[in-house]
């Protein structure tokens, strides 16, 4: 019987501060320069309002993060479930896929942390975003979800898919049960998608219609997530010219101790940390899941980060649980 490879992992995180001229203060006091102003901060390779805000105003600033101690220095690939797309006995490549959750609830078994095995064919173009819809394909514990968020109307950027949440049922082989929160969403003064039939299209932000039942539209997304491990979220670019960034209010249906499930983007998001080596330190991303272009021994790490407000106003990663 396959298995997965599970493995011990400390993540340090850290405040980079950004070298250049200080022009004036943030409101806690910072330094804040004009390049940091103008700067727009992107998250996956998208741009994010809040934390470009944050940043803005001397609040927040890069993290930087290193994953130590994990599997792929001295991978055993016979440890992993593979998927395995390739064709033939020659030219394949693999590339594994690590998702760690911060939400503490495995820590007694140091099973928060998972991996899996990908097989393709050189020199196909292979993105990240295949690689997690190949995996959650073949594991049927596995959730992902994925929101197609179109090209930004503020930088012109092919965005495509942002990754929403992951989730994981170490109870039994099924998905997660979701819940999602239509009322919280509607009034999250941070998102910018709207469900008001009357409101004047296409709004400001391109959104050409709003959704005639969007909790059916929910429903039937995880409904057909079942067979397929991605939640295709139906708020999304191509159906409405603009994206719902509404994460935050997926939550799980029975919060029981088998079920890992972390979503968001504003109160925390899954950062992206990428290496092209086994044997490599990680390096955060400056790209997406469907930009990122994998190689022969890619890795691919998935880390779910919250922020905490800190002792001087600003805005840092909460700790990791381990």
């Amino acid at each position: 019987m396959k298995k997965h490879f599970v493995f011990f992992v400390a993540l340090l995180i850290g405040a980079v501060a950004v070298s250049c001229t200080v022009q004036e203060k943030g409101e806690d006091g910072s330094s804040v320069t004009i390049e940091q102003q103008r700067e727009v901060i992107k998250a996956q390779g998208h741009p994010h309002e809040l934390l470009t805000k944050l940043h803005a105003e001397g609040e927040w600033n890069y993290p930087q993060a290193t994953l130590t101690g994990t599997c792929t220095d001295s991978v055993s690939f016979d440890g992993l479930i593979f998927a395995d797309i390739s064709t033939g006995t020659t030219d394949r490549d693999t590339a594994v896929l690590i998702v760690k959750w911060t939400d503490g609830k495995r820590t007694a078994t140091n099973d928060s942390i998972l991996a899996w095995g990908f097989v393709f064919n050189r020199p196909d173009t292979i993105t990240s975003e295949r690689m997690l819809r190949e995996v959650a394909a073949i594991d049927n514990r596995l959730s992902v979800l994925l929101l197609n968020s179109g090209v930004s109307f503020v930088t012109g950027d092919t965005l495509n898919y942002a990754v929403g949440g992951f989730g994981y049922n170490y109870g039994d082989k099924s998905r997660v049960p979701l819940l999602y929160n239509l009322a919280g969403v509607e009034k999250d003064p941070n998102i910018n998608f709207t469900f008001d039939p009357d409101a004047k299209f296409p709004t400001p932000y391109g959104q050409t219609s709003a959704p005639k039942d969007p909790q059916g539209d929910i429903n039937a997304a995880i409904s057909a997530s079942q067979a397929t491990g991605i939640i295709e979220h139906p708020f999304n670019y191509d159906v409405y010219g603009y994206a719902c960034y509404d994460f935050d209010w997926w939550t799980l249906e029975s919060d029981e101790d088998e079920y890992s499930w972390q979503s968001g983007w504003y109160n925390g998001y899954w950062a992206f940390y990428v290496k092209d080596a086994l044997i490599a330190p990680f390096d955060y991303s400056g790209v997406g899941a469907s930009q990122r272009i994998l190689q022969n021994h890619s890795v691919d790490g998935w880390v779910y980060s919250s922020w905490t407000e800190d002792m001087h106003g600003g805005y840092v990663p909460a700790p990791v649980q381990h």
